[in-house]
């Protein structure tokens, strides 16, 4: 029984090693069709009007990230879903003093590509833009064992009251597609 359990640990390390040191490999390979006319920071870019107007939306989180992941035209490794909680939320946001009302992470299960969305919501009233820029100031973009993002990678963006922070080397095409679903 202890060799079965010493050989299942070294195998789980020798594959942990193997995936750190071919980080980048076919990272965010683009598929088919993909059609980006360049224009993604000024989509993200609002007018007060805009920030102002009260968004209905009618899809879940899980719903309006499964559609962030198709309209991209990105291909992803297997990724898990999992509830945005106070034991993890400064793990995934790097910041834990705002409350929110749901919320859903979105990372690979087992992959050496540095990949996360956090999509939540937050009760109407809150000061969006201080919760943004504590955000995106405070994250982790290395909070992977073997790989990162640089900071102009790191997104963090609202339509009404649902957050979402992106952090991939792809961030403007996911988050083109977030803003394109939300609208």
């Amino acid at each position: 029984m202890k060799k079965i359990l010493v050989l299942a640990v070294i195998t789980i390390l020798s594959l942990t090693l193997a995936a750190c040191a071919v980080n980048d490999v076919n990272n965010n390979e683009v598929v088919e069709d993909v059609v980006s006319d360049g224009n993604a920071a000024n989509e993200v870019e609002k007018t007060e009007e805009e920030a102002e107007e009260v968004v209905e939306v009618t899809m879940t989180l899980e719903e309006i990230i499964d559609q962030m992941y198709l309209q991209s035209g990105l291909e992803f490794p297997g990724t898990m879903k999992s509830e945005l909680t106070a034991e993890n939320m400064n793990y995934m946001l790097g910041v834990d003093n705002f409350d929110y009302l749901e919320g859903l992470a979105s990372e690979p299960m087992m992959s050496s590509q540095a990949h996360s969305i956090v999509l939540f919501t937050v009760e109407d009233g809150s000061d969006i833009e201080v919760i943004k820029a504590d955000i995106k100031a405070n994250v982790d973009g290395r909070k992977w064992i073997c790989v990162g993002v640089e900071p102009e990678n790191i997104l963090v963006e609202n339509v009404g009251n649902h957050i979402v922070l992106i952090m991939d080397l792809e961030s403007e095409a996911l988050m083109t597609a977030f803003l394109d679903i939300m609208n």
